[in-house]
């Protein structure tokens, strides 16, 4: 199981949703689509989308990297096993019930979100 940043799915959630937003695996983005990481980036660069800095609690910039990679790596080999659209399915319920099992608070941002 993967676990990401809060902050990181959140933004995963939104990016998902937004419209427009074409879902791959096997690349960051490319013309056609992008992965579930590039529509978070996508998501949390928007205008009026804070930036809150740097969280402690998220750990060290490295091991942030080493886990959002580890997810890159558990989606892309979802999507070559059980194809596309039920790895954006499984991604998309997960996302939907951790979300909905914390309340929104700081202390829920630094909980990682158990994702794949």
């Amino acid at each position: 199981m993967i676990a990401l940043p809060e902050v990181v799915a959140v933004a995963m959630q939104m990016g998902l949703r937004e419209p427009g937003v074409v879902i791959g695996a096997g690349a960051y983005e490319t013309e056609l689509a992008m992965c579930p990481i590039a529509a978070a980036v996508r998501h949390a660069e928007q205008p009026g989308n804070s930036d809150s800095g740097w969280d402690a609690s998220w750990g060290t910039r490295d091991e942030f990297r080493h886990r959002v990679l580890d997810f890159v790596d558990a989606f892309d080999s979802c999507a070559e096993v059980a194809g596309l659209d039920m790895a954006v399915r499984v991604l998309q319920n997960t996302l939907d019930r951790a979300r909905t099992k914390q309340p929104s608070t700081r202390a829920a941002e630094a909980k990682p979100t158990r994702l794949l």
